[in-house]
């Protein structure tokens, strides 16, 4: 399955706000489906690849983008999305240009699009027609599937770092050519005992 442009979001709280690519290709074989509820999808081979994938700054942002990331690509050998670990055999990213600022407050251009995105700052409201919050069991949470990262390349990336202290001083800390190397990560994972993972940074 290959796509052109696709937008993930296109406005917050009437304020023009995008995400998305420019192109995502998909490959998979042997799928099968069942209770989608129950995460009952399984699939033999599975490849995504996005191309151009840009996340704008939350409204009202100087930048021109939070993040671009040139290349993504995601590929496995089996997926079973019920079982209780997903391995993902190789995570490939190339081009990444991301920009993180943080306010005399301490808090990051990222806390504040997670809050326009979730509405964490919406007044209250007796409004019976906006759609209520979904309060999760921990037994959701648990069912959540461990992912296994096998092997994560990341190459020229730059991240462009800035913090406002309370007395308006700014501190600047540009990287550029940012390369990352990891073995074995593995997410939403409590257990212990688990291997711990490699890695290797350098800029």
């Amino acid at each position: 399955v290959a796509t052109g442009p696709s937008l993930v979001v296109d406005a917050i709280g009437g304020q023009r706000w995008q995400a998305g690519w420019e192109g995502m290709d998909i490959s998979a074989t042997d799928v099968t489906v069942g209770d989608p509820a129950r995460r009952e999808i399984e699939a033999g081979a599975f490849r995504l690849h996005l191309q151009g994938t840009e996340v704008d700054p939350p409204p009202g942002s100087e930048l021109e983008k939070l993040a671009r990331l040139e290349e993504l690509t995601l590929a496995t050998k089996a997926v079973d999305l019920a079982s209780p670990e997903i391995v993902v055999d190789q995570l490939h990213m190339a081009g990444l240009n991301a920009s993180i600022q943080i306010d005399a407050k301490g808090v990051s251009n990222l806390q504040k699009l997670k809050t326009a995105l979730l509405g964490g700052g919406r007044s209250a409201t007796n409004d019976a027609s906006l759609p209520k919050a979904v309060t999760r069991s921990p037994t959701a949470e648990k069912a959540l599937p461990v992912i296994r990262l096998d092997q994560v390349r990341l190459e020229n990336a730059a991240l462009d770092y800035h913090r406002l202290s309370v007395d308006d001083t700014a501190y600047a800390f540009p990287l550029k050519n940012i390369r990352l190397e990891a073995a074995g990560l593995r997410l939403f994972d409590d257990l212990a005992t688990a291997a711990p993972a490699s890695l290797s940074l350098s800029y």
